[in-house]
């Protein structure tokens, strides 16, 4: 309320900006800046960047880097810092100023391939002519950059995402995260999202998330397993999505069926020549060299055959096969020393208990199995889940597309995640795609438009059925059942539903080819214009 009443009064056009310098301004004055501007995009009724380009634009460069500085400066507290989240979200967004554009490309650049890992780098490289020439040009550069804007734009992105990633495990520590946490990942998510399903930004961003197995070590967070994480996973969801669609990143093209099948089975291929190259005396290994495709690439035969591996086999697989070097990610690393302490503690805790009582120690020929520890067990877990998620079978976005239902269900209807309700004031991240002037493909356009459309039209039988409930009263009587006691004009209580036949589905589909069922309702009592209006159904309308 305390902003809006600022924003009212024109505050950001008659002070904030008018009199910010770069060098002097305080930490409060470019918060109120970000805050402001939050404002203006919230409220949408006038354009939020009309003010810094009449006012200024050429001093929006220092601001933004002067923000980027507070960020790494440790000072902000972690409210604010979701404030800056939201801040930097509403830039990404707004890629058509070229103010803002100019300022937010630069930490999307080639630059920030320095972060990805080596063999993951030259793989990119040896697929496009283009790039080699320019990535010398980048290293002459930026191999040791001198000014505070050149670090920024090399290492703020990977620093960025290690943060979130450092963030939620230090978050799971708690068993109840506040909700200043929550909404902290939630922005983080939301921000990484704006950044992958927008080609410029996108193109080299990506392969620095896929480096990080962000979505992965996000899902596996316990943060995520939480009830009040249901926002973030289905955000998660979203981030999977344009993580995995289907274009090729450098030239913006679509890939095809044939195409996306060949990444594939490079992918496997790759998995297959590590196993036989580093593992030739391994027999469950050797198994999974000889193995083919269709046999390796399910979750069930990719779980079965990792489950069994040692911790040291599952690292050298993921540096090989998914580019992840343990020993070089401090959040995996502190995970490893966790779980090495968890074991270390049990051995000994176990050995003291030997000692203490020796008759009913066990001999050594008969002891059991090492038992893993839940330290263990999760960093195992999270390793194994890494390289499935790598080498599982892509599910195309088509069928994905031909499985979704065009009418909502229950668990929709009443998400105020995804429908939110009439009071909603910008305050939380919405699991929704975002209509912008950057799409990926004509596809991703026209998706994201299905998909609000069909989230209309799930408010709308919403509020209907909002408005008809109450008046029908509705108690549960002694049996535990539903009766009405009131009643309304278009709504009526199910006498029955019966299944009447359900058709075998056609060539290539998994769903019925049709499903014919029998409804019964009772038009006893009701008015006759009402009985004419139920009367008048007739084949294609809709009935909810």
């Amino acid at each position: 309320t305390q902003v809006m009443t600022l924003e009212f009064n024109s505050y950001l056009e008659r002070y904030l900006w008018p009199f910010f310098d770069g060098e002097k301004a305080s930490t409060a004055h470019m918060l109120s800046i970000a805050l402001l501007i939050n404002e203006k995009v919230r409220d949408g009724s006038i354009s939020a960047w009309d003010t810094i380009a009449k006012g200024g634009k050429e001093k929006f460069p220092a601001y933004f880097e002067r923000v980027l500085n507070l960020w790494g400066s440790g000072e902000l507290t972690l409210r604010e810092k979701t404030h800056v989240l939201q801040f930097w979200i509403n830039c990404f967004q707004s890629l058509e100023q070229d103010f803002v554009r100019d300022c937010c490309l630069r930490l999307t650049g080639l630059q920030s391939w320095f972060h990805l890992n080596d063999l993951h780098r030259n793989k990119l490289l040896a697929n496009n002519k283009r790039l080699p020439a320019f990535w010398k040009k980048v290293q002459k550069k930026y191999a040791e950059p001198k000014t505070t804007g050149a670090k920024h734009e090399r290492n703020f992105m990977s620093e960025l995402l290690d943060e979130f990633l450092a963030k939620v495990e230090q978050f799971g520590g708690s068993q109840d995260p506040s909700t200043e946490e929550l909404s902290y990942l939630e922005r983080a998510v939301e921000l990484v999202i704006d950044l992958i399903d927008q080609l410029p930004t996108r193109r080299f961003f990506r392969p620095l998330l896929v480096d990080k197995h962000f979505v992965v070590r996000f899902r596996g967070s316990k943060v995520a397993q939480l009830p009040e994480a249901r926002l973030i996973n289905q955000l998660l969801g979203i981030l999977r999505y344009y993580e995995n669609f289907e274009i090729d990143d450098t030239t913006g093209s679509p890939l095809s069926r044939r195409e996306i099948t060949d990444l594939h089975y490079e992918r496997l291929q790759l998995l297959q020549r590590v196993c036989f190259q580093e593992f030739p005396d391994d027999e469950s290994l050797r198994k999974i060299a000889l193995a083919n495709v269709s046999a390796l690439d399910t979750r069930e035969a990719l779980q079965k055959n990792f489950g069994t591996l040692s911790l040291e086999a599952l690292k050298t697989l993921c540096a090989k096969v998914c580019y992840l070097d343990v020993s070089k990610d401090a959040t995996l690393v502190a995970m490893e020393k966790a779980a090495q302490a968890a074991q270390d503690a049990a051995d000994k805790a176990e050995a003291e208990k030997e000692q203490v009582d020796p008759q009913t120690a066990r001999p050594k020929k008969k002891r059991k199995k090492k038992v893993r520890t839940e330290e263990e067990q999760r960093f195992r877990d999270l390793l194994i889940e890494i390289l499935i998620s790598r080498l599982e079978r892509p599910s195309l976005q088509q069928d994905d597309i031909e499985k979704m239902p065009l009418y909502p269900t229950e668990d929709l209807i009443w998400d105020p995640n995804l429908v939110p309700e009439e009071h909603y004031a910008g305050d939380y991240a919405l699991a929704l795609p975002k209509l912008n002037l950057q799409f990926l493909t004509i596809h991703d356009y026209l998706l994201r438009n299905f998909n609000l459309y069909r989230l209309e039209s799930t408010y709308e039988i919403r509020g209907d059925l909002q408005d008809q409930l109450p008046r029908m009263k509705p108690v549960r009587d002694e049996d535990g059942g539903t009766r009405f006691s009131g009643r309304a004009r278009m709504a009526l209580p199910m006498q029955g539903l019966e299944v009447m036949n359900v058709r075998r589905p056609k060539v290539g589909e998994t769903v019925p080819a049709e499903v014919r069922a029998e409804v019964r309702f009772c038009l006893t009592g009701v008015l006759p214009q009402i009985r004419g209006e139920w009367d008048q159904l007739r084949e294609h309308d809709v009935i909810f």
